[in-house]
C-alpha cells in the first residue's frame, strides 16, 4: 500500500524554517520533518523567508511522492492492468485536484466492467486497446467520456514504461477518440410552462425555489446551492454567480469557483 502524504507545512524552529510532512501507511499516521536552512525571525508576524521555505517543502514532498510512486519490483508485467491503474491513482491522490482524483476512480470502475481489467499489462496490444474502446463506444458512452478514459489509460501505460514494466505503450499509436458535441436538450416553452404550473401547486420550499431559479437563469445545481444573500441584487434584479458546490473525494461538499462555460 502506498503512503498518503499530506500537502505539508512550514514552521519556525530554532532560527530556521522547518518543513513538516505527515503520511499514512497501513492506517498509521507518521510525521516527517526537515530543516530547510532558511533563516526565520522570532516575531510571529515576521514571515520573511517563508516563501523560500515553502519552495523547499514542495520540492521535498515531490521527491518523497516520486520515490513512493515507483511501482513495486514485486509487480511485474504479468500483473493485471487494473492493479497498475489503482497504484497510479493512489500515487496521484494528493497531487491533483479532488475532482481529477474522482475522475481517476470513475475510470477505474469503468475499467473493472471490461475484460481488459484483468489482462496482464505486458500482453496488451494496440489491437486489444482498439477493441476495448470500440466496446465502450457500443455501450453508448459519450465521446467526451471515451476521451477521458483514453487519456487515463495513456497515463497509466506511460507510467509503466517509465518504470520499465513494459517496453512501449500500446495506446501511444492510437488516436484519442474525438468528443462529440451533445445535442442541446432544453425544455420547450410548453415544457417550461408545465413545470411552472406544477411548482405553483406545491407548498413553497427550498426545492421549488431552486427550480424557479434554474428555470429563470439557467444556473447549474451546484451554483444554486452555493448562492448567498450577498450574491443577489434585488434592486437591479441580478444574481452574481461566484461559487459552486461540488463533492470532494471524501464525499463531502466543497465551495469552488464556477466553470467558465454556460
Amino acid at each position: 500500500m502506498m503512503k498518503r502524504f499530506s500537502k505539508g507545512a512550514v514552521a519556525k524552529d530554532r532560527g530556521q524554517w522547518k518543513a513538516i510532512i505527515s503520511y499514512q501507511e497501513n492506517g498509521i499516521r507518521h510525521r516527517l520533518t526537515k530543516r530547510t536552512g532558511i533563516k526565520c525571525y522570532p516575531s510571529e508576524t515576521d514571515m520573511r523567508g517563508k516563501q523560500n521555505a515553502e519552495r523547499v517543502l514542495h520540492q521535498w514532498r515531490d521527491e518523497l511522492v516520486a520515490e513512493d510512486a515507483k511501482i513495486s519490483p514485486f509487480i511485474t508485467s504479468d500483473a493485471p492492468l487494473l492493479e497498475f491503474c489503482k497504484r497510479y491513482a493512489e500515487a496521484k491522490m494528493f497531487l491533483v485536484k479532488d475532482a481529477t482524483y474522482l475522475g481517476y476512480m470513475c475510470e477505474i470502475r469503468r475499467l473493472e466492467t471490461t475484460p481488459l481489467a484483468m489482462m496482464p499489462i505486458g500482453e496488451i496490444t494496440p489491437e486489444i486497446i482498439r477493441m476495448h474502446e470500440s466496446t465502450l463506444a457500443q455501450r453508448g458512452l459519450a465521446g467526451s467520456t471515451l476521451k477521458h478514459h483514453h487519456s487515463f489509460l495513456a497515463s497509466v501505460f506511460k507510467e509503466a514504461v517509465v518504470n520499465r514494466k513494459i517496453p512501449y505503450s500500446p495506446i501511444a499509436s492510437i488516436r484519442s477518440p474525438k468528443a462529440r458535441a451533445r445535442p442541446i436538450n432544453s425544455l420547450t416553452e410548453e415544457g417550461r410552462d408545465e413545470v411552472l404550473s406544477l411548482l405553483r401547486k406545491r407548498i413553497p420550499d427550498d426545492f421549488s425555489t431552486a427550480v424557479f431559479i434554474a428555470l429563470a437563469t439557467g444556473m447549474r445545481r451546484g451554483e444554486i446551492c452555493a448562492l448567498r444573500w450577498t450574491d443577489i441584487d434585488f434592486r437591479s434584479k441580478m444574481i452574481s454567480v461566484n461559487y459552486s458546490y461540488s463533492k470532494d473525494m471524501r464525499g463531502g461538499y466543497v465551495m469552488t469557483s464556477p466553470t467558465q462555460s454556460g
